[in-house]
């Protein structure tokens, strides 16, 4: 099975005030951060959503845009999984948002693992699982999120969604399970304003802001 990791960086951050992808943490960028971290899950290949800036990446990292702008993340997801579908051999992708500074890969990982191995156990007990399991998430947290983008089910809403939307509405009628993020609560703590970022700094970095 193929797993790829999608890199969310579209969102205007309105309530920050700048592109919160390119904050940097010791001279490094989150979208870097989040990069790496996807590397280390072995989540291949790696695509980068929503840019709309020109970035300094690897460019065996593919920028897709988004089809429609200031949607929020649900945009980066239905424009990156049209074009998975089309011409990728990709069976499932993580979707990673920039703004998780303690983001781990532990926290990926765990995703992963529940989706193949659901998926896996799936199969003993219907023809397909295409149609069986949609994705994965944590409980409290609807992103980062694991798509399965060859469901039929998946196809049909994103044929259908309706933007802007949440992703809780996203996911909705889809067949998700829903995993407990105790071990890795801290690690999805997100940043949304100047004030959530200083703060990280202080308790992390030692960094007085």
């Amino acid at each position: 099975m193929k797993i790829a990791a999608v890199v969310l960086t579209g969102g205007k951050s309105k309530r920050f005030g700048t592109n919160k992808a390119l904050l940097q943490i010791n001279g490094i960028t989150l979208l870097h951060k989040t990069i790496k971290v996807a590397i280390a899950c072995k989540l291949q290949p790696i695509f980068i959503s929503g840019a709309s800036i020109d970035y300094e990446i690897n460019p065996t990292y593919k920028i897709i845009n988004d089809e429609f702008e200031s949607c929020g993340p649900v945009a980066g997801m239905v424009s990156t999984t049209k074009y998975l579908r089309k011409n990728t051999d990709v069976d499932a992708a993580l979707f990673i948002p920039t703004d998780l500074p303690a983001l781990s890969s532990d926290t990926l990982l765990s995703l992963k693992n529940a989706f193949k191995s659901t998926f896996k156990n799936s199969l003993k007990n219907i023809d397909s699982a295409t149609n069986f399991l949609d994705g994965v998430y944590y409980s409290n947290h609807p992103i980062p999120l694991l798509l399965n983008i060859r469901s039929g089910a998946v196809y049909k809403n994103i044929k259908s969604i309706q933007l802007p939307c949440s992703i809780k509405h996203f996911t909705n009628n889809l067949n998700f399970i829903a995993i407990e993020e105790t071990s890795v609560a801290n690690t999805l703590v997100n940043i949304n304003t100047q004030s959530d970022w200083n703060k990280y700094l202080d308790e992390t970095t030692g960094i007085k802001t």
